[in-house]
């Protein structure tokens, strides 16, 4: 089944030209991805195959679904498939992805073939990439851009990418929002970096200059949030201070969320829990000043059958094949009243 119709160049092309291109609705029952370049690596633009009216509200799905590869264990396959099917996000934001097929596979074998998807290779080696699925009820049009060659004097910044989803109003092309998708550095030791530490506040400075990069081109006032697993606790990370200092805010923070505040199960030692809050969706000023995030949750986990699974206890429990990730999922409301009306 040739699920999505892509024009492929084999050259770079100037932005502009990319979001001027579009294929027939008749060419395909799914919308059409069309690729390109620029300056900081490729860029993929979904135009919708609908006719809906921009929504007022969305649903969004941060989930770092651990190493969901085409050998992910089917019952894990199963249960990340109930989270989807009982909370039915508009937009679902996954790290530790490996390829667009993967998602393709998954959402026609689980989904019932109800998102289109979009990823871009990243710089990891073992092909743990950030990818979106996006509701084919949605009728924006979205820009994925990658930054995976933005450098400084040691070399690219970003050890995967940050991957920029920017949500266009379909025929004037304006962006309404951006959702960054990140993953950053995980705790393992590299040379001179016994936590991974130094290299995840390099990737801080690198989305202060994505950030800075997009308010350039769009404006301050555009709501821009950075999502994702920063591989370290959110709140309380010294790394993460350039995030604070520039005004980003978590985003169940600034909803003064009461809930238990970890989403990634860890175990030291002879199984002793160290549970924190990795998963984290900050938002800038502008989303914060026009309330743009609405609600947010960290959710339970769900097994193969549909049913609430309970935080392990143990790492055998963690690695039990029919946990769907070693992450919890967040789920956030979007208003975007104020943005397509």
């Amino acid at each position: 089944m040739n699920k999505r119709t892509a024009v492929l160049f084999a050259s770079f092309l100037p932005l502009s030209l990319s979001l001027s291109l579009s294929l027939s609705a008749s060419q395909s029952a799914n919308a059409a991805i069309i690729p390109s370049q620029w300056n900081y690596g490729p860029v993929l633009t979904l135009q919708p195959n609908t006719k809906n009216p921009l929504p007022a509200k969305l649903s969004f799905m941060q989930w770092n679904v651990e190493n969901h590869f085409a050998t992910k264990p089917v019952p894990s396959l199963k249960a990340v498939a109930q989270m989807y099917l009982k909370t039915q996000p508009d937009l679902i934001l996954n790290q530790e992805v490996d390829t667009l097929q993967t998602m393709h596979q998954f959402d026609d074998q689980y989904l019932n073939d109800s998102y289109e998807e979009l990823l871009i290779d990243g710089n990891d080696g073992r092909g743990i990439d950030s990818g979106m699925y996006i509701s084919k009820k949605l009728a924006f049009e979205v820009e994925l851009r990658s930054f995976k060659t933005l450098a400084d004097q040691d070399g690219p910044i970003f050890r995967r990418d940050a991957a920029t989803f920017i949500f266009r109003e379909p025929k004037t092309h304006l962006p309404l929002f951006i959702v960054i998708g990140v993953h950053l550095k995980s705790m393992r030791p590299m040379v001179g970096d016994p936590t991974g530490s130094i290299q995840r506040e390099r990737e801080v400075g690198g989305l202060i200059q994505v950030k800075a990069i997009l308010e350039k081109e769009f404006g301050i006032q555009i709501p821009l949030l950075i999502s994702g697993d920063l591989n370290n606790d959110a709140l309380t990370a010294p790394e993460f201070q350039g995030l604070r200092t520039n005004l980003f805010v978590d985003a169940l923070q600034f909803l003064s969320y009461t809930g238990k505040r970890y989403t990634h199960f860890f175990f030291a030692g002879q199984n002793r829990q160290d549970f924190k809050q990795l998963d984290s969706t900050q938002l800038n000023t502008a989303a914060q000043n026009l309330h743009f995030v609405t609600s947010g949750e960290i959710l339970q986990q769900l097994d193969p059958n549909g049913k609430t699974l309970p935080d392990p206890k143990s790492i055998k429990e963690k690695e039990a094949p029919y946990r769907p990730s070693d992450h919890k999922p967040t789920l956030f409301s979007f208003d975007l009243s104020h943005l397509v009306h």
